[in-house]
């Protein structure tokens, strides 16, 4: 049974990524929704405003970690407590694997090529003013 269990688990998962994450909408739609979901930049080390946010990269990346996040938050809370590790675990996997594109993205200006090496953290505000 508990085979079955995971297989579902993994199955919804599978189906999330190819409704969702690979059938992205219009780069200006996605815009749109990274806006709405209230993601925060809060640069570290160097001077984020002259980086290039609209790189089409940068922005899937982003819209993609935002809509496994809201995934998450919907399909968790109807979870038995026995599935929800799994389910966090293959959710982490998804969430590693979109961080790790993020993290590899040149987002340097081409007009711009003195842009020095910046480390940011990007983080989004919850419905309940809580950080994520």
């Amino acid at each position: 049974m508990k085979k079955k269990r995971k297989g579902d688990i993994l199955q919804v998962l599978t189906e999330f990524e190819q409704t969702v994450l690979r059938r992205k909408p219009t780069m200006e739609q996605m815009i749109r929704d990274v806006s709405l979901m209230k993601f925060r930049i809060k640069p570290i080390q160097g001077e984020v405003s002259r980086l290039n946010f609209q790189n089409r990269e940068f922005i899937e990346a982003v819209w993609s970690l935002g809509k496994l996040d809201e995934f998450y938050h919907e399909k968790v809370v109807f979870l038995p407590d026995k599935d929800k590790s799994q389910f966090s675990h293959y959710f982490d996997s998804f969430h590693k694997r979109l961080q790790d594109e993020l993290n590899h993205l040149n987002l340097k200006r081409e007009d711009d090529p003195e842009t020095s090496a910046l480390t940011m953290e990007i983080f989004k505000v919850s419905k309940k003013g809580k950080l994520n």
